[in-house]
């Protein structure tokens, strides 16, 4: 990758890099923030949470150079969140699990602690690729499913699920096809709308299967199809048309970055249909960092011997971007911010 900028081109490349590792330590401050249950016991408003949140990270709040991008990238979103959002759900109304457990997994429900802090929903990017964290808590005690995979949780219904999987919802039609069941919240939520017609689910693990059918299926919608098949996603072949696909077998955007590539390859299977990915903005701003670490280290005048090492899994993916990308010329700042667009990195993914 070749930069040949003018001088006012390459400041502006410089505020993007700046933005990346803004955007990376705010994401850490809010893992660590979402790690404790009891950091905040009580916020009569907002804005009371926010100076909590200030001094868990032993912040000074008139420090004019943080308080400006917390305030955008954080507080701009930070709500306290009404339990209706749960507690009215159809899924919650209608589904009711007695704790249970199947191998190494396990159903049970856990808790939100008063004022504990959580992320409500997708993440948004805005034209300079700051990425906006929507920050959330309840006031009081809410309980929520989960999915267990050796005390570890696999999946779970929380607003942020609820949320993040709204849009996809919306737009499912006709014959679906779902990779991942989980604890089957999206299945529920479709199977009861009257544009679709019928439900295919992937899944390979089998434990996973048993628990479903035997403490969540029992309160589904019996009125259309549904059909699960246990094969692993990675390697099923599919065989028939489908008007609606929804890929969800990550935990994390993390976790599913290697997962998402292997599906927008996978796409020609589907004969043009619309296939939907959960948590698609946030995979889509992670693949932006490490393009954006490829144009940084380009600056700084990195070679090919500079990316033939790989220690982790961040070197495998940087890696084999600069080779994808080691050819590309940019004259222009527009050039660079439209190569980092949602749009070009999907194709970037196809290649």
């Amino acid at each position: 990758m070749k930069l040949s900028l003018k001088e006012s081109d390459l400041k502006k490349v410089y505020t993007l890099l700046d933005n990346k590792e803004i955007n990376i330590s705010l994401a850490s401050l809010l893992i660590d923030f979402f790690s404790y249950v009891d950091v905040i016991n009580e916020a009569k408003d907002k804005d009371e949470y926010l100076s909590k949140m200030y001094e868990f990270w032993n912040f000074n709040q008139d420090l004019n150079e943080i308080s400006p991008i917390i305030d955008y990238q954080i507080a701009s979103c930070l709500k306290e969140i009404n339990p209706s959002i749960l507690l009215d759900n159809p899924y919650y109304q209608k589904v009711k699990i007695i704790a249970v457990n199947k191998g190494p997994y396990a159903l049970k429900y856990e808790s939100y602690e008063p004022y504990q802090g959580f992320s409500y929903d997708e993440i948004v990017v805005d034209d300079n690729y700051k990425e906006i964290s929507k920050v959330g808590y309840f006031s009081q005690k809410i309980d929520y499913l989960v999915l267990q995979y050796k005390n570890d949780v696999w999946m779970s219904i929380t607003p942020n699920e609820i949320l993040t999987m709204a849009p996809s919802i919306k737009e499912a039609k006709g014959d679906v096809l779902i990779y991942g069941l989980g604890l089957g919240y999206f299945p529920f939520m479709i199977l009861n709308k009257k544009e679709v017609t019928s439900l295919t689910i992937i899944e390979k693990e089998k434990e996973v299967i048993s628990l479903f059918k035997e403490n969540i299926l029992p309160f589904f919608n019996k009125d259309k199809p549904l059909t699960i098949i246990e094969a692993d996603a990675l390697s099923y072949k599919v065989n028939k048309h489908y008007d609606f696909v929804f890929v969800d077998l990550w935990h994390d955007p993390l976790d599913g970055l290697p997962l998402y590539i292997h599906f927008k390859k996978k796409e020609k299977e589907f004969k043009g249909v619309n296939v939907h990915y959960w948590l698609e903005p946030s995979i889509l701003a992670l693949y932006r960092r490490y393009l954006l670490t490829i144009i940084e280290e380009s600056l700084l005048g990195y070679k090919d011997k500079d990316y033939t090492k790989i220690a982790n899994d961040d070197d495998k993916i940087i890696n084999h971007l600069y080779f994808q990308t080691k050819n590309l010329v940019f004259h222009t700042y527009e050039e660079i911010h439209d190569f980092l667009s949602d749009e070009n990195i999907k194709e970037l993914m196809l290649l």
